[in-house]
């Protein structure tokens, strides 16, 4: 879905609930516009819209990651699923198409707000669990006709 459709269904939901009447009263939906201003001081405007995405979970790189994962403690790969907090994966695959997956320590419902939080244990675990996350992507990559 892009910025035009998103908007369009938002200005639709609401419509459904308010009705078109609202005496001389408008609706109106866009998506946030912020001034970025860079350490040289160049500035320039742009939206905060950022696509979501979804990988297949039967994509081959998807899988050939949550086996070199795993789960901590259980035999088998790492469960497939979506991540329910935003990342930059919108810019990555939402935009420019780049595959991309998320794989982290610590607990979904703390992620990106004033409560984070992470288990030591959990970093560690983690953290052995990348060498071989990043050698089953670029086995996966290579073997792959990705361009």
């Amino acid at each position: 879905m892009d910025q035009e459709q998103m908007v369009r269904q938002v200005l639709d939901a609401i419509t459904r609930q308010v009705g078109y009447d609202l005496d001389g009263f408008d609706i109106k939906v866009a998506t946030a516009i912020e001034t970025q201003t860079s350490y040289t001081g160049v500035k320039r405007e742009r939206d905060s819209f950022t696509p979501g995405f979804l990988m297949n979970p039967r994509d081959p790189l998807v899988r050939a990651a949550a086996s070199a994962v795993g789960k901590r403690g259980k035999e088998g790969p790492a469960d497939i699923r979506p991540w329910a907090f935003a990342t930059d994966g919108g810019w990555t695959r939402g935009v420019f198409g780049i595959p991309t997956l998320g794989f982290a320590a610590g607990e979904e419902s703390f992620a990106h707000t004033n409560t984070e939080r992470l288990q030591i244990e959990d970093a560690r675990w983690s953290f052995n669990r990348h060498l071989d996350l990043v050698l089953a992507v670029q086995d996966q990559l290579s073997s792959s006709n990705i361009d």
